[in-house]
């Protein structure tokens, strides 16, 4: 993990500036603020809004998938100023199966090395704690900046896919990868 070290709580996990949290009922607005930003969602979506219905599913799947896996796709929340700045975690890939990593960001929390940050202890949470062979991550080919912080994080290249009806970059990372990356032992 280099410099920043990540304590993984029963809780949530934190890093440096970061904790990555389950998701409430209470965070609702938090995540309608989110996937209603028409910059937020326009590589996922084509920039139209997420209805009311669709913000509902999507806590509702979080809390479902942290209650049954241990992990979701969770919410970020800047330590020092307690500010939501989106989520990141990993899901299982409606697709495949194989887990998946993803994160969204509020606009004025990009370029701030967040997205690099969360998804290091999302990927570092998956190999340690839940022991996955494999990390997975599917976006928009024209969005550069989530393709940059998939190579960041060490992932490479490996082909397209359809996913949610858009063709997308799919990149991996293997557990032994991760593990030989950081210069940590499994």
């Amino acid at each position: 993990m280099g410099d920043s070290e990540i304590k993984a709580f029963n809780h949530f996990i934190e890093t440096e500036r970061l904790r990555l949290l389950p998701w409430a009922e209470t965070d609702r607005r938090d995540f309608e603020r989110l996937a209603t930003d028409p910059q937020v969602v326009r590589f996922i979506t084509g920039g139209i809004p997420y209805a009311a219905d669709r913000v509902d599913e999507f806590l509702e799947r979080q809390m479902r998938q942290q209650a049954q896996f241990g992990y979701s796709l969770w919410r970020i929340v800047v330590k020092n100023t307690g500010q939501f700045a989106g989520f990141c975690g990993l899901q299982p890939l409606a697709e495949t199966g194989e887990p998946e990593i993803g994160w969204w960001l509020l606009p004025e929390h990009w370029k701030k090395g967040i997205a690099t940050e969360a998804g290091q202890a999302a990927l570092d949470w998956g190999f340690r704690v839940s022991h996955m062979p494999i990390v997975v991550a599917v976006a928009n080919p024209a969005n550069v900046a989530s393709l940059a912080v998939m190579r960041r994080l060490g992932m490479q290249a490996d082909g397209e896919m359809v996913y949610r009806g858009q063709r997308c970059a799919r990149y991996i990372i293997r557990r032994d990868q991760w593990f030989s990356e950081v210069g940590c032992q499994n």
